[in-house]
C-alpha cells in the first residue's frame, strides 16, 4: 500500500468477499467478474479481517512473490462502461443492484427530498 500498488481496498465484514465488493463499485462505479472456481458460498462467508484489494495483475506478481502473504484472487474489476456484477455466466448490472440496495433505505433516508 505505501508504493502505491493498492488502487481501492475494503475490510471486508461477517458477510464476505461479494458484499464488499459490491460496495466498492457503489462508491466507484465498476463492476467485478467473480472468477469462476469461486463457489457461492466462498463469496459470502465470514471473511472477517480480510481486505479485498484491488490491484493490476503487474503489481499482483510482486505480492505473489512476498514472503507471509495468503491471498487468492476472486475475480477482475471491469470498467464502468460495463458496470456489471457477473459469475459464471450470471450479470446484473451495477444500477440495478444499487437500486435493490438502496430501496429499503429510501423511507428512513429519502435520497429525494
Amino acid at each position: 500500500m505505501r508504493e502505491g500498488k493498492v488502487r481501492a481496498a475494503y475490510a471486508v465484514d461477517c458477510y464476505g468477499a461479494a458484499p464488499a465488493a459490491l460496495k466498492m463499485a457503489f462508491g466507484n462505479g465498476f463492476g467485478i467478474n467473480f472468477i469462476e472456481k469461486l463457489r457461492l458460498v466462498d463469496l459470502f462467508k465470514n471473511a472477517m479481517g480480510d481486505l479485498l484489494v484491488e490491484m493490476s495483475p503487474d503489481d499482483l506478481v510482486a505480492v505473489s512473490d512476498a514472503e507471509g502473504f495468503d491471498w487468492h484472487v476472486v475475480g477482475t474489476v471491469t470498467g464502468k462502461e460495463n458496470a456489471v456484477f457477473s459469475w459464471r455466466g450470471a450479470r446484473i448490472p451495477l444500477e440495478e443492484m444499487l437500486a435493490a440496495w438502496k430501496r429499503p433505505l429510501e423511507k428512513v433516508f429519502p435520497s429525494k427530498s
